[in-house]
């Protein structure tokens, strides 16, 4: 009976996504018939619909245009559209090339690019949500690394996907040196960086490269874990550093190595 129930609640919400799709309007097939040539496709999504399709390439950042193969309801991202680099269109009378310019905003979900100011992407979650997809400000260079600051208030999950998709990843500081360079940096503001227990109370680890933390700059008496777990590392607006509820919102810096 549980199973009957779970299966009509999963198909009750999977078909009023679709409806909700399916109402949208405005769908702009660039060439009928054609398909876009290109050596790699992003991913490629089976027996899906047209809006469907659509809806998958504009909560990727990176995906530009789609081929839709009617026959197979096949859909395949694309990071490229007509007349870049190693494109072409060829002329295939089951596939509908479609550019993501000008496309209905409304079909990325409940996160709208139209109102993201910044990108409407899908979070580890499966949630779409509003993130970075390039540094707001520049990216500075210090050493072997660079570093975006972010001021734009997330929750520490959050923070951590809006990283990745600047190519990047939440900010792990492995000397004095590094924190001396980030705390002239960041002075008078509070910051997620990249440490969480959230795998083993008490053992603090740096979620990209999963190593223990070498280096520290714990505030006197941190980490206490607090009355509500708090797992996730920030470092305080005089550079020190403390544990805090993930759920919380704060600024973030994200970190990459120079030759990314």
């Amino acid at each position: 009976m549980f199973g009957l129930k779970l299966f009509t609640f999963i198909s009750t919400v999977h078909y009023a996504v679709l409806v909700q799709i399916d109402n949208v309007s405005n769908i702009k097939v660039t060439a009928s018939g054609k398909c876009i040539t290109f050596s790699k496709v992003m991913n490629v999504f089976p027996i899906i619909g047209q809006k469907q399709c659509i809806r998958k390439c504009l909560q990727n950042r990176k995906c530009k245009s789609v081929n839709y193969r009617k026959k197979q309801l096949n859909c395949e991202l694309i990071a490229a559209k007509q007349g870049e680099s190693g494109t072409s269109l060829v002329l295939d009378l089951e596939c509908d090339y479609i550019e993501m310019e000008n496309q209905p905003q409304e079909l990325a979900g409940s996160c709208k690019a139209t109102s993201c100011k910044v990108e409407c992407v899908p979070l580890s979650s499966g949630k779409p949500f509003c993130v970075y997809g390039k540094c707001p400000t520049s990216w500075q260079l210090n050493g072997e690394k660079k570093y975006c600051f972010v001021k734009n208030s997330l929750k520490w999950q959050a923070a951590k996907d809006s990283c990745i998709w600047m190519d990047g990843y939440l900010l792990e500081i492995e000397s004095e040196a590094e924190q001396t360079w980030i705390q002239n940096k960041t002075s008078g503001d509070r910051w997620w960086i990249g440490g969480t227990d959230e795998e083993s109370e008490g053992t603090f680890i740096w979620v990209h490269s999963n190593t223990t933390l070498n280096y520290t700059n714990w505030l006197q008496g941190e980490p206490s874990n607090g009355d509500t777990g708090e797992n996730c590392l920030e470092m305080l607006t005089e550079g020190v550093w403390n544990d805090k509820n993930c759920d919380s919102s704060t600024y973030y810096i994200c970190e990459k190595k120079t030759f990314q």
